[in-house]
């Protein structure tokens, strides 16, 4: 480990899959957790995300970044694009 936002990436996507996992016989439907390659690209790996069909066939998507302009302890919440927004605004 190295401590950058894809090990917390990671570890918050490991915990939800264990628990969803664990709350399976609770809920109807398929889960799908997609860790986006290359987010600090441009163009982004959302792209390829999309290009490969990983969005196909869902209902919904919920996203998590770490955003570092967002103070610990607070939740920023928003649709669309909200961390790039963030930093070209800056």
């Amino acid at each position: 480990m190295h401590a950058c936002g894809h090990d917390t990436h990671a570890a918050m996507g490991f915990a939800v899959a264990a628990h969803l996992h664990r709350a399976r016989d609770s809920f109807g439907g398929t889960v799908r957790l997609i860790f986006q390659p290359a987010e600090e690209d441009e163009p982004s790996g959302g792209l390829r995300v999309v290009e490969e069909g990983l969005l196909d066939d869902i209902d919904a998507a919920i996203c998590v970044h770490v955003d570092p302009y967002t103070p610990s302890g607070k939740v920023a919440v928003g649709s669309g694009p909200y961390t790039l927004r963030a930093i070209r605004s800056m």
